[in-house]
């Protein structure tokens, strides 16, 4: 067996030690590396030199001058909008509609035939207390006031200072002398009185008192004109303290029909002026469709000189509304029409008759095609008119109330929709049915019709159907015979409609101004930020108002 000689161990470190130190003499260029390294870290111990701090500088420099540029470059524009003022406005209209839909002036007029006296009404004082106790009494509406004593020798005034207001000379004129029951001529006589018509614009209302004669016994009455004036009768000017009680009438009569249209609550005060949207487009314009049904054209066939009802009837409506609306009429003529629910006949009245209840169901949509203007559907407001012939074996056909009696119009009114009236030929329950003949309606024949259609357009818009009339308080209007709507009452809707206008703007300002403010990045344009400021410059102005 081969023996193992063990090393001692210090000659095994020896050995690893000569090993480890010969072989660092052998690599010469780690020596020179490392001494490389330590110079390298003693040269970037001193301060850089110029030439490198300027371009370090200088690469700062140039992208801090380069940010403004980039920010305008990337930016989102947005035109400055008066958020507050919307806001603000917004909440004036929502709150109140009052100071949208006022009247601006009225003019009171004492007149009388006795010589001027320096007690009672015909002291300043007197006046004064008239137009103080009017503003008392006019419910909150602020009218600027002008009170008159027009007398035979004199003539005094107070109140606003404005050139519109009628001229002295009432007095002295026909006036005293004509019947004053006469309310056609009276009407006619002050509107040629106020020799500057200007004097009766949109806005600007005259009211007359004229006072009772010595000993005469006449019940006090008011009249209502069909232009922009009214006047009162009967007036006993020689009680003591009669102003509050003269004042008290005449505020009746500005707020009720002047400011509000003769629209009168159950507590017989003018009610507010928040009235259904008026049936027009946005743009302000409406067709007014006029349709001619035969039921039957086997019993009887009818037609109509349409054009010549237009412009005899329908004309001057529409030229007196132009301020409110731009009406534009279309007709057409449809057979075998029947309605859409039956009637019965009662014995005691001799005629057909249709339940107030089936009423709403009139219409038959499936047969009666009365859209005149398909190409206007969905850009211009239809207004229909149908003139519905019955058949000869429901003739004559009558609608009832809910009282149960019979309907003096003979016609209803959709609320946005239009209307329908029944035409009975003359005697057709006298008629056989079979008997086909044609006939062509005139304008005189149709003018009852007419009659019927200009009140349902008068409802159509928020006025009475019916022109002032109230017994309970001797008030009563002239109709207005010719075009069907009064000079006040054009007022009254232009009124309406300003202030539904600035209603609709003000809201969709509103929902702007939240979707803006809700996204950031969106983009406004100039244009946009004079729309809205020109609209604030609008609503200020129109709170201000007069027509």
């Amino acid at each position: 067996m081969a023996e193992v000689e063990e090393l001692p161990c210090a000659d095994a470190a020896t050995s690893g030690s000569e090993a480890h130190g010969s072989g660092h003499e052998g690599n010469p260029a780690s020596a020179t590396e490392s001494g490389d390294v330590d110079a390298e870290a003693s040269t970037r111990s001193k301060p850089p030199g110029r030439k490198r701090l300027f371009i370090t500088f200088s690469v700062v420099f140039f992208f801090l001058l380069g940010v403004p540029f980039w920010w305008k470059s990337t930016e989102v524009y947005r035109a400055p909008l008066p958020f507050s003022a919307i806001e603000e406005h917004a909440a004036v209209v929502a709150s109140s509609s009052l100071a949208l839909a006022l009247p601006c002036h009225l003019h009171i007029i004492f007149t009388s035939a006795a010589p001027h006296r320096n007690e009672g009404l015909m002291s300043v004082a007197s006046l004064e207390k008239v137009a103080e106790s009017f503003r008392q009494h006019a419910q909150g509406y602020d009218f600027g006031i002008r009170v008159t004593w027009d007398a035979d020798d004199s003539c005094v005034s107070v109140g606003s200072d404005v050139e519109w207001t009628w001229p002295c000379g009432l007095a002295n004129s026909d006036l005293l002398n004509v019947d004053l029951r006469n309310d056609d001529y009276v009407d006619e006589f002050l509107w040629s009185f106020a020799k500057d018509k200007s004097s009766s614009a949109g806005g600007r209302y005259t009211l007359v008192v004229v006072e009772r004669k010595p000993g005469e016994d006449a019940k006090e009455r008011t009249v209502v004109g069909k232009h922009r004036h009214a006047w009162m009768t009967g007036a006993d000017l020689s009680v003591p303290d009669f102003e509050d009680g003269i004042a008290s009438r005449i505020a009746e009569v500005a707020v009720i029909y002047f400011r509000n249209g003769g629209r009168v609550s159950k507590a017989g005060r003018a009610e507010d002026d928040q009235v259904p949207s008026m049936p027009l487009s946005a743009d302000g314009e409406a067709i007014l469709s006029f349709t001619l049904l035969n039921a039957n054209p086997e019993d009887w066939i009818y037609d109509w000189d349409i054009e010549e009802v237009e412009e005899r009837y329908l004309q001057p409506l529409i030229d007196v509304m132009e301020p409110v609306a731009r009406f534009s009429v279309e007709s057409q003529v449809l057979y075998y029409t029947p309605k859409a629910v039956s009637s019965h006949w009662n014995e005691a009245l001799k005629a057909h008759l249709v339940p107030f209840k089936q009423l709403p169901f009139f219409v038959n949509s499936n047969e009666w095609h009365l859209d005149t203007s398909s190409a206007a559907t969905g850009r211009s407001k239809i207004l229909h008119f149908a003139i519905y012939v019955p058949a000869a074996n429901e003739c004559p056909l009558h609608m009832q109330l809910s009282s149960g009696r019979i309907s003096l119009t003979n016609g209803f009114t959709s609320p946005g929709w239009g209307g329908v009236t029944v035409y009975n030929p003359p005697g057709c329950g006298n008629l056989v049915s079979n008997n086909s003949g044609s006939y062509k309606l005139s304008s005189k024949d149709l003018e009852p019709v007419v009659g019927v259609i200009v009140a349902q357009i008068r409802a159509l818009f928020g006025l009475p159907s019916m022109f002032v009339k109230n017994a309970k308080t001797s008030t009563y209007g002239v109709p207005a015979a010719v075009t069907g709507i009064a000079d006040w009452e054009v007022d009254v809707l232009l009124r309406r409609r300003t202030a539904m206008d600035i209603q609709a703007s003000a809201s969709t300002l509103l929902s702007l101004s939240r979707l803006v403010s809700s996204l950031p990045n969106m983009v406004i344009k100039d244009e946009i930020g004079e729309h809205v400021s020109s609209f604030e410059r609008l609503f200020i102005f129109g709170g201000q108002m007069c027509f």
